[in-house]
């Protein structure tokens, strides 16, 4: 279990109301063509980004409400992720630190458990810009190498879909 997000693209193509020689032609086994009105193409997928979850809830679903439910998201609010991301990362840089990696139970005691590792220098911009969010099974909140990684793997992302891809997006998180 775990916070499972995705971004996909809906093409409709509503082959249910047009005439069968104008419809869209799909050849997948089992599948009634005449019946197909839309195609949902997944083209990004997280996993425990909650600072990423948190920007989606907070800027593009209705009264910020977080239930798993599918949140529209238009290009421009692709760009503005992208654009906030960047300045994130631009804000800070690794370092050494100390990093969170788990817990332990000893004696009745829970005990957290640190290792060597890397840690952003600066997170003022980070905390107020792309802030983690807690939640069961939302992962580590920590401002580290695997949140800095989130945004790496963000901008990747981003880039390449705004390149690439236009369309109605949509945002779903599933925990």
């Amino acid at each position: 279990m775990g916070l499972d997000m995705y971004l996909y693209k809906k093409i409709y193509i509503g082959n249910d109301y047009k005439k069968p020689q104008e419809q869209t032609t799909i050849e997948i086994d089992g599948v009634k063509q005449e019946r197909v009105s839309e195609i949902v193409e997944r083209i990004a997928y997280w996993r425990k980004a909650n600072a990423i979850h948190n920007w989606f809830i907070n800027n593009c679903s209705e009264n910020g409400e977080d239930n798993c439910q599918e949140i529209y998201v238009n290009r421009e609010k692709l760009e503005e992720l992208l654009k906030t991301v960047n300045l994130v990362l631009k804000s800070s840089k690794l370092v050494k630190g100390r990093v969170y990696n788990g817990t332990r139970h000893e004696n009745g005691k829970t005990i957290k458990i640190y290792e060597d590792g890397l840690v952003m220098d600066k997170t003022e911009i980070a905390k107020e810009l792309l802030p983690t969010q807690e939640g069961f099974f939302f992962g580590d909140t920590d401002y580290d190498e695997y949140y800095y990684r989130d945004l790496l793997d963000t901008k990747e992302m981003l880039e390449k879909i705004l390149k690439e891809v236009d369309g109605d997006f949509y945002y779903q998180a599933s925990w």
